[in-house]
């Protein structure tokens, strides 16, 4: 009997061992897990361009030596009949503009301001008149050319401007002015048309319709 008991007692163990490994091997079966780990790049974005240029070049290296006058009899409009001879010289008694073109070569619209526009011979005592405007197409005569002289416009990418730097040295306003007038001719000296500064700057973007 005792020899019986034993044996029970080993198969008891047994089937207690066995049914730990069983379920020990069942719970570390239901831990076990896939792993995975990957990397990629976000992709770049490409900034919208800014190119604003000033006479075909560019804004920040600006040359207005190449741009040449227009210079017409008083009184005449611009066309080769009124033309003034010689033409690289002005008096009393004739009008004319010098152009350009502002280019929005970029992607983005642009707000545009032209000042300090100081021209050495503009005051009362001559007969010189002066004034920078911006117009599709050339102006007629110095009063064609307006009174709204440019100060800022909005010009949106892939636009271009065209500003007229104009004059007109009337002739015979008035014995006051004679004097400043024949004081510019005797001296002979160029009359410069001062320095425009343009600038430019983005217009914040609207949001898509």
């Amino acid at each position: 009997m005792i020899k019986t008991k034993k044996n029970n007692s080993f198969k008891v163990a047994g089937i207690m061992l066995a049914s730990i490994m069983l379920v020990s091997g069942v719970v570390s079966g239901t831990m076990a897990k896939y792993t995975s780990k990957g990397t990629g790049d976000i992709p770049g974005v490409t900034p919208a361009k800014w190119d604003i240029k000033v006479a075909d070049n560019s804004i920040t290296n600006v040359d207005l030596s190449s741009i040449s006058w227009n210079i017409y009899v008083e009184g005449t409009e611009n066309t080769p009949v009124g033309r003034y001879a010689p033409a690289d010289k002005i008096a009393p008694g004739t009008w004319g503009y010098a152009t350009f073109t502002i280019q929005n070569a970029g992607e983005v619209d642009a707000e545009v301001t032209i000042s300090e526009f100081n021209p050495t011979a503009n005051s009362s005592e001559d007969g010189l008149d002066f004034k920078v405007v911006t117009k599709d197409v050339a102006p007629k005569s110095y009063s064609d050319a307006g009174n709204a002289e440019v100060s800022s416009t909005t010009l949106t990418k892939g636009a271009t401007m065209n500003v007229y730097v104009c004059y007109q040295w009337q002739y015979n306003v008035g014995t006051s002015q004679d004097t400043a007038d024949t004081t510019l001719g005797t001296g002979a000296a160029e009359i410069t048309f001062g320095t425009l500064t343009i600038t430019a700057e983005q217009v914040k973007p609207a949001a898509a319709a």
